[in-house]
């Protein structure tokens, strides 16, 4: 079976939580579950416009990326005719089964009708707010995070675009996604989400993201120091700004903070902001951690911090750290702990997170030993989340294909 993936990034330009999960369930089809994959994605502004190149990704999948002008008008944003138009010849010399759409920010969503005028079946998955959210992860322009649950565009108004803008685009995006097999969503949050927003809630499936299963024990750390682990960058949103007003300073507690620099990924690192915003603190800033080095940077730590004040559509850190005993601390905010019991396996924080319940969360682990942790089956691995997406896939070709058959 054919299977034609599309995402806003890919390898080499991989970006992103979204992107790496793109990457590893099209690597998943195309080596345990016999589907042949080809990729499409994008390059803004840095390829001569419009063109495509095709090439080979790093695990040697057939691929095209298209390069496209950069973006002025807001409708291109979520409607670019450029790429519906080369896309419709890729999908024309392609002929896939099926087509899995995830990230489409920038390329649009005007590609979904070459789909259906040429009768091919397609699953969106949903990883973040862009269908209902023009600013993508719902904070404000002001930065502050949006608490609307059903999407108004007179309230949306103030992060700047007009209201007939925003009604246009919330009303067609809603539209194209209802046109898809499924729509897959990776938590029961973003589902009550989609479907509180008008997304037909028989078309909703929910598939958590997977993490990598540990291929190594984890091993058993004194108690003698007790190491917290910090990944989500400088600033408000993630929570480093409680995180830096209420650890234990210096010399005040055996309590040591491990800090991963992410930034370094996209050339843009935390370090210096990090130390500077830090200097009475005990901590270390670390590399961010690969595929190859993540059993080894969650053995050095014995509990994740992600007191987050974003509501989050998943939290792929969160689960790699449960599943390698790594206990918790994470706001209750949107999924972030949805695989969190209170108290077991880790600490929810009551939503929006205080400074006072996160210092009370890091003062009750100072000096437990990391330990088993119960409910490892409740976190998805990446072979689970394969199998399963290959099997969905599979439904909705065969369902087609029954129903083609059935007007013959």
């Amino acid at each position: 079976m054919k299977l034609l993936v599309v995402n806003i990034f890919f390898d080499p330009l991989s970006f992103g939580g979204a992107t790496i999960v793109a990457e590893q369930m099209a690597d998943q089809m195309s080596r345990r579950h016999g589907f042949e994959v080809v990729v499409v994605s994008a390059r803004i502004g840095y390829l001569p416009a419009a063109s495509v190149v095709r090439h080979r990704t790093r695990s040697g999948l057939e691929a095209f990326n298209v390069g496209l002008p950069f973006i002025a008008d807001f409708p291109t944003h979520y409607d670019n005719p450029r790429f519906t138009a080369q896309f419709r010849e890729i999908l024309d010399y392609v002929e896939p089964d099926i087509v899995h759409v995830h990230c489409v920010q920038d390329i649009g969503a005007g590609f979904f009708d070459v789909l259906v005028e040429r009768n091919v079946p397609f699953v969106v998955s949903v990883h973040d707010f862009w269908w209902v959210c023009e600013r993508q992860f719902m904070i404000t322009a002001a930065g502050d995070v949006c608490e609307q649950r059903v999407i108004d565009p007179g309230v949306c108004v103030r992060c700047g675009a007009s209201r007939p803008q925003l009604e246009r685009r919330l009303t067609y995006l809603k539209g194209q996604l209802a046109k898809a097999d499924l729509v897959i969503v990776p938590s029961r949050f973003v589902a009550g989400y989609a479907a509180d927003n008008g997304i037909p809630a028989d078309k909703l499936v929910i598939l958590p993201h997977g993490v990598p299963a540990p291929s190594l024990a984890p091993p058993r750390r004194s108690p003698e120091e007790t190491v917290f682990g910090f990944v989500g960058g400088p600033g408000l949103h993630k929570g480093w700004d409680m995180i830096r007003n209420v650890f234990p300073r210096k010399g005040t507690s055996p309590a040591h903070l491990l800090i991963v620099d992410a930034g370094q990924r996209v050339g843009q690192p935390w370090r210096d902001r990090l130390a500077r915003e830090a200097t009475h603190l005990d901590m270390t800033i670390v590399p961010p951690y690969k595929p190859s080095t993540i059993d080894s940077f969650f053995s050095e730590i014995d509990v994740l911090l992600v007191p987050s004040i974003v509501r989050e559509s998943f939290g792929l850190t969160a689960r790699e750290a449960l599943l390698r005993d790594v206990w918790v601390i994470a706001a209750d905010a949107g999924a972030l702990a949805e695989d969190i019991v209170d108290g077991e396996n880790g600490a929810v924080l009551p939503y929006p997170p205080t400074e006072s319940a996160l210092a009370a969360a890091i003062e009750a682990r100072i000096g437990k030993p990391k330990e088993p942790l119960p409910y490892k089956e409740k976190v998805f691995t990446i072979e689970r989340q394969g199998k399963e997406l290959a099997a969905l896939l599979s439904k909705v070709v065969d369902t087609r294909q029954r129903k083609l058959l059935g007007k013959q």
